[in-house]
């Protein structure tokens, strides 16, 4: 029998003002082994995307390039220890920074 887990899409809206829209999900929250990143943006350009443990140490960072549209981009993050981590996301005049749960 399938187990259905608590679990929460995050979704940040970055549109402002006079500015491009861009939009991002992230699930599943608490995450076991991949992350889901879904970017859905009206420009191309790169997201940075960064992961930080409690103590403020980087311990993931990589730049995807993104086309305008939705694009979704898997994370595998099991090699983390189970923890809290903060996910920092940066597509061009944006920066959101979002709580994940690592967990077994």
């Amino acid at each position: 029998m399938a187990k259905v887990l608590n679990q929460k899409i995050i979704s940040i809206n970055c549109n402002e003002s006079g500015k491009n829209d861009v939009s991002i999900n992230l699930y599943p929250n608490p995450v076991h082994d991949a992350l889901n990143l879904v970017i859905n943006q009206d420009f191309s350009g790169k997201a940075v995307v960064t992961i930080v443990n409690v103590l403020g140490q980087t311990v993931f960072s990589r730049e995807y390039p993104v086309a305008a549209g939705i694009q979704q981009i898997e994370l595998n993050i099991n090699y983390l220890a189970p923890a809290l981590y903060h996910i920092v996301i940066e597509s061009g005049n944006y920066k959101k920074t979002e709580k994940i749960i690592r967990q077994d």
